[in-house]
C-alpha cells in the first residue's frame, strides 16, 4: 500500500511538471516572435518618417526655387496688352498708352483692380472692364462702353454732344438718331468724358416722357433740361409746357396732372404752362 501511494504521488508530480513545461514553451516563443514584429514595425515607421521628411524637403526646395525664379526672371513680365471692345470708337492706342506703366511689371503681382481703376478714371464712359491673364506675359482687356442715350444741344453755346445711359459725355457721336435734350441756362462747353448728369435723372426723363405719351396720350414735341435750376420741361405738340422738378418724384407730379386734366382742359385747348413742381399743388396759365 505504501508503495502504491508513493507511485501515485510521483505520477502527480510528474504530470504537474510536464504541464508547466508544455505551457511555458509556447509563451516563450510567442514573446520572441512579438518582439521581432515590433522591431520590424518600428524600423518601418522610421523609414516612413525618413521618406516623408525627404519628400517634404524636396517640395520646399522646389517651391522656393519657383518663387526665386518668378521674382527675378523676366519670364513673367508683362509684354503685351490686347484690347477687346464692343464699340469701334474706343481708342485702343489711348487705352494702351494709359497702361504704359504696367509694361515690364511681374504678372504674378499685378491686380485687376489697379488696371480697372486707372481706366475708369481716365475713361469714365467705360461701363465695365474685365481683365484676363494669358500666361506668362500677356493680358486681354474686355471693355464695354455705356450706350448712347440722348443728343444734347446746349442752347447757350450752340454745341452738340452725346450723353450715355450712365450720364457721361461720349467722345464720339454715334451714327444712329437719338432723342434730343435741349440744355438751357448752362453757359459752359459740355466736354467729352465728363459726368454731366446723374444716371437716375436720365431715367426720370425717359419714364416721364413715356407716361405723357403712352399713358396720358399727350405727344411730346421737345424736352428741355435746366441743369442749374434742376428743372425738366416737356413741350407738347399743342404748345403747352409741362414743368417738373427734376429732383422730386416725377410719377407723383404727373399724377397731379392726370387728376386735374379735365378741370384745366389740357386736352381741349393749349395752355401756356402747367407747373407741377410744388408738392400737393398744381398751377397753370
Amino acid at each position: 500500500m505504501l508503495n502504491n501511494r508513493r507511485t501515485s504521488t510521483r505520477r502527480k508530480q510528474l504530470l504537474i511538471d510536464s504541464n508547466q513545461k508544455v505551457r511555458q514553451k509556447p509563451k516563450l516563443w510567442r514573446n520572441r516572435v512579438l518582439n521581432m514584429i515590433m522591431r520590424l514595425f518600428f524600423l518601418k515607421q522610421i523609414l516612413r518618417l525618413f521618406k516623408a521628411s525627404v519628400l517634404f524637403f524636396l517640395v520646399c526646395v522646389g517651391m522656393f526655387g519657383f518663387i526665386i525664379f518668378a521674382i527675378f526672371s523676366p519670364f513673367f513680365e508683362l509684354k503685351k496688352i490686347v484690347v477687346e471692345r464692343d464699340d469701334p470708337y474706343v481708342n485702343v492706342d489711348a487705352v494702351q498708352e494709359a497702361l504704359q506703366s504696367f509694361y515690364g511689371q511681374n504678372l504674378l503681382f499685378m491686380t485687376d483692380d489697379e488696371i480697372k481703376n486707372i481706366l475708369k478714371e481716365q475713361f469714365p464712359e467705360f461701363r465695365s472692364v474685365q481683365v484676363k491673364e494669358h500666361w506668362p506675359d500677356e493680358i486681354a482687356l474686355n471693355i464695354k462702353v455705356s450706350p448712347p442715350l440722348f443728343t444734347l444741344l446746349n442752347k447757350e453755346t450752340a454745341n452738340f454732344s452725346t450723353i450715355s445711359e450712365d450720364g457721361v459725355i461720349l467722345e464720339s457721336s454715334p451714327n444712329q438718331d437719338l432723342p434730343v435734350l435741349n440744355i438751357y441756362g448752362y453757359d459752359k462747353l459740355i466736354l467729352p468724358r465728363v459726368a454731366f448728369m446723374e444716371k437716375e435723372d436720365l431715367a426720370r426723363i425717359q419714364e416721364s416722357r413715356y407716361t405723357l405719351e403712352e399713358s396720358m396720350k399727350l405727344p411730346v414735341k421737345e424736352i428741355r433740361v435746366y441743369p442749374i435750376a434742376q428743372e425738366l420741361h416737356f413741350v407738347l405738340q399743342n404748345g403747352t409746357v409741362i414743368w417738373l422738378d427734376l429732383m422730386a418724384d416725377h410719377q407723383e407730379q404727373l399724377r397731379k396732372l392726370d387728376l386735374a386734366s379735365s378741370r384745366i382742359g389740357i386736352y381741349t385747348e393749349p395752355l401756356h404752362h402747367v407747373d407741377l413742381r410744388i408738392p400737393d399743388h398744381l398751377f397753370w396759365k
